[in-house]
């Protein structure tokens, strides 16, 4: 999740904008036609599915639709800073950014999580810092690049991942030293894996860009990644209650990770080319496609 936000982040943000009431209003409203309603739709329609009231996210949140919701707030943040920033300055933004950081950092802490869920605040707080993340390392992305570029860069970004993943399932140092575990957990394996993906993609980005037969499909899956994320719950056999418990001993926590990584693929893959299938029928009809997946309409 914090590679979702952090890419969010980082192709949401554009040096040419020229932000003013009308802009604001302008990009808020396209945010809402993209990630506002698909979410209400197919929230409402699965609730329906398992039995319940489709309204029910007046009173619970979006529950598992919850990304698409968070990253539209995400977004009217961004835009409010941006709008401020226009009329101030860009400092002035990078201070925003940093400010909502540490507010919602310390809300996380110290605050009540009871009226949270409709608004999906936790997720909000949470996550808003990978995506101003990436806001901020498309912002000044000389910097950025010349960094991910560099050999030194990407053998520390591998080494902090590594030493990252092995403190975290290392028992001793998690009970010994529970707030060192707390910093590793959440945020420096975070910010590692997250920078690891980024610099793998970016190496190799000839060959993504060389039309391989495996490029195009890992780029056609790329444009429907909300079609997916929209339609997989509908997929996904624990929901649609088939008994699939004769798959436990293959992977829980006691068998081998190779076997459950081929089993994990293995279901993955059925579920997004399921996914695919029921996104290229809807799209058949344009006016599904623009509401449902965002999909421009062509003129």
């Amino acid at each position: 999740m914090p590679t979702f936000f952090f890419v969010s982040g980082f192709i949401a943000y554009k040096a040419v904008e020229k932000w003013n009431t009308q802009f604001y209003v302008e990009n808020l409203r396209k945010k809402a036609l993209v990630q506002l309603i698909p979410t209400i739709v197919f929230f409402s329609l699965m609730s329906f599915y398992v039995g319940e009231t489709p309204l029910r996210f007046f009173e619970t949140g979006f529950g598992g639709f919850w990304f698409t919701f968070v990253l539209f707030e995400m977004f009217v943040l961004y835009f409010t800073l941006s709008l401020i920033g226009r009329y101030t300055s860009g400092l002035v933004f990078n201070l925003g950014l940093v400010v909502l950081i540490v507010t919602f950092w310390v809300i996380l802490e110290f605050g009540s999580h009871q009226w949270w869920r409709i608004l999906n605040l936790w997720e909000l707080f949470t996550y808003f810092q990978f995506f101003a993340f990436g806001i901020l390392c498309r912002k000044y992305g000389d910097i950025f690049m010349k960094c991910v570029r560099s050999d030194w860069f990407r053998t520390v970004v591998i080494l902090a991942f590594v030493a990252s993943l092995v403190l975290c399932f290392n028992n001793e140092f998690k009970s010994a030293m529970p707030q060192a575990y707390k910093i590793v957990s959440k945020t420096i394996v975070r910010y590692a894996g997250l920078l690891l993906v980024f610099v793998f993609f970016y190496s190799k980005s000839a060959y993504f860009e060389s039309g391989a037969r495996l490029s195009r499909v890992m780029q056609f899956v790329g444009r429907r990644t909300l079609d997916i994320y929209m339609l997989h719950y509908f997929m996904i056999p624990s929901i649609n209650r088939y008994n699939i418990s004769y798959l436990a001993p293959f992977v829980d926590a006691e068998s081998m990770a190779i076997t459950r990584f081929a089993i994990s693929m293995g279901v993955a893959i059925i579920v997004v080319a399921a996914c695919l299938f029921v996104s290229e029928v809807i799209r058949t009809s344009p006016t599904l496609a623009h509401y449902l997946f965002g999909a421009k309409r062509k003129k």
